[in-house]
């Protein structure tokens, strides 16, 4: 194991492991079964509830909880057989590279189930392009809006204004994220229960 810097928040540095296993598989086909799984349940739950009085949310504790029995479960029935494929061209990879893995690279660890929490919990809220549909769709009828351009032009809607988001993330993050005084304390609490799950006892 590497060891990693302390944090110069007290709370950070009581609560966060600083080392870290770089031997411990990450992009398994666990993660990608129960990552797509929960993303696409997160976002239909979060948009199904969005114009319901009596809500339902999904947050990241519950995906916590949900995904934790589901990784452990694919950990034990997953055989593990060796998948994938040998590049064929030299572009990218040498010619011959294996690129696959394993199905069941070993036990379920912390960076799958981490990963997985982040995949589902950036689907776990509703888009709120969908105000400007609905309330369209309210004001002209399901069949009279001379301003519907069918579902294309609703779906790039939805999509654009969810990456301007995303953009405008990735621009602050050097102000937001990268600085060490910038510590998020609702994080530090998933990071704990994660680290909790997956400690090894004596």
């Amino acid at each position: 194991e590497f060891p990693g810097e302390q944090s110069s928040v007290p709370e950070v540095a009581a609560t966060i492991p600083t080392s870290d296993d770089p031997t411990l598989p990450v992009l398994t086909f666990r993660f990608w079964v129960i990552g797509t799984v929960f993303s696409i349940f997160a976002a239909a739950v979060a948009q199904f509830m969005y114009f319901r009085l009596n809500t339902i949310t999904l947050n990241n504790f519950s995906i916590i909880l949900m995904t934790y029995p589901c990784g452990v479960l694919l950990a034990k029935i997953l055989p593990d057989w060796r998948i994938g494929f040998h590049w064929p061209a030299d572009v990218i990879f040498a010619r011959g590279t294996f690129i696959g893995g394993s199905l069941n690279p070993g036990p379920y660890n912390i960076k799958e189930h981490t990963l997985i929490v982040v995949a589902a919990s950036t689907n776990n809220g509703n888009a709120y392009a969908t105000d400007i549909l609905a309330i369209q769709r309210l004001f002209y009828g399901p069949n009279q809006n001379p301003n519907d351009v069918g579902w294309c032009a609703a779906l790039l809607l939805i999509l654009t204004t969810q990456c301007v988001g995303y953009g405008f993330a990735g621009l602050c993050r050097t102000w937001l994220v990268n600085p060490a005084a910038m510590w998020w304390p609702s994080n530090v609490v998933l990071g704990n229960i994660l680290h909790v799950f997956h400690a090894k006892s004596n």
